[in-house]
C-alpha cells in the first residue's frame, strides 16, 4: 500500500510540480491546506516559490507552523523545498521557536538570557523539537492554558520549558511507560540529547512559574556554534 503523503498547499507556486514528482515514485499524494490532513499523513511535503516572508504568511493562514511543529515532536516525516525548507532553518533558532509559540494554542512568553549564537543544525533541530514536543504535551496531555520558554546561551544550550497543566503522571505505570517508549516523544528526545553530549529531564513543574502545578521540561545541549 502507497504511503500517503500530505501536500501542503499554502500559495507556493511549485505545488504541482511537486505533486506530479511524488505520483511518479508511487506516492498516495492529497494536495491539502487542511491541517488535520496534513498532520495524519504518513509524510509532509511544505514545497516553496517566492519571497520568504510570503511564504511565512501563506504558511500562517493555513496553521503551518503548528502543524509542522506537531509532525516533528512526533518524530513524523516532514520535507522543505526551497522556501519550504528555509522556513524551517534559515531565520535561526529564536525567530523559529518565536513562530511556533505563536501557534501552539497557548498563551507563551519567550525569553532568552545571553547574547544569541548561531546553533548548527543538528542541535537547533533538537531544540525545536523539544520545545514541540514540550508545548504539544502541554496543550494535549496537561490541559495547560500557559507555558514559558527560557532560552540560555552559555556553554551549554539551555531550554527551560514550564506549563501551568496538570503535568507528568507521577503513578509507577505511567513512568515505566514513560522510560520504555524509546525512539518516540519524550524518550526518543532524551536518546537524540545524550548522542550529543547533552541532557533532558521530564518533571513536575513543582514551585516554578507555573505554581504548585504544571510540567517542566528541561534540556541542555553542548553549544556547538553553526559553521
Amino acid at each position: 500500500m502507497a504511503k500517503t503523503v500530505a501536500l501542503l498547499d499554502y500559495g507556493a507556486g511549485n505545488v504541482r510540480s511537486a505533486q506530479r514528482a511524488l505520483e511518479r515514485v508511487g506516492a498516495d499524494v492529497t494536495v491539502t491546506a487542511d491541517p488535520k490532513e496534513a498532520v495524519e499523513a504518513d509524510g509532509l511535503l511544505v514545497p516553496g516559490v517566492g519571497a520568504f516572508a510570503a511564504c511565512m504568511r501563506g504558511l500562517r493562514a493555513v496553521q503551518g507552523p503548528r502543524v509542522i511543529g506537531q509532525r516533528l515532536a512526533g518524530e513524523r516525516p516532514v520535507l522543505g523545498i526551497c522556501v519550504g525548507m528555509q522556513v524551517l532553518f534559515d531565520a535561526g533558532l529564536i525567530p523559529a521557536l518565536d513562530e511556533l509559540l505563536a501557534h501552539s494554542g497557548l498563551e507563551t512568553e519567550l525569553h532568552v538570557d545571553g547574547p544569541e549564537r548561531s546553533v548548527d543544525e543538528t542541535t537547533a533541530l533538537l531544540a525545536y523539537h523539544a520545545v514541540a514536543e514540550a508545548l504539544t504535551n502541554a496543550s494535549k496531555h496537561g490541559a495547560a492554558t500557559e507555558a514559558t520558554v527560557m532560552v540560555t546561551f552559555e556553554d551549554m544550550l539551555r531550554l527551560d520549558i514550564v506549563d501551568n497543566g496538570t503535568g507528568p503522571d507521577p503513578s509507577p505505570t505511567a513512568k515505566a511507560a514513560a522510560t520504555t517508549r524509546a525512539g518516540t516523544g519524550i524518550a526518543g528526545l532524551r536518546e537524540r540529547a545524550a548522542a550529543l553530549g547533552g541532557t533532558l529531564k521530564f518533571a513536575a513543574a513543582h514551585d516554578t512559574a507555573a505554581g504548585e502545578r504544571g510540567g517542566r521540561l528541561l534540556v541542555e545541549l553542548p553549544l556547538k556554534e553553526a559553521e
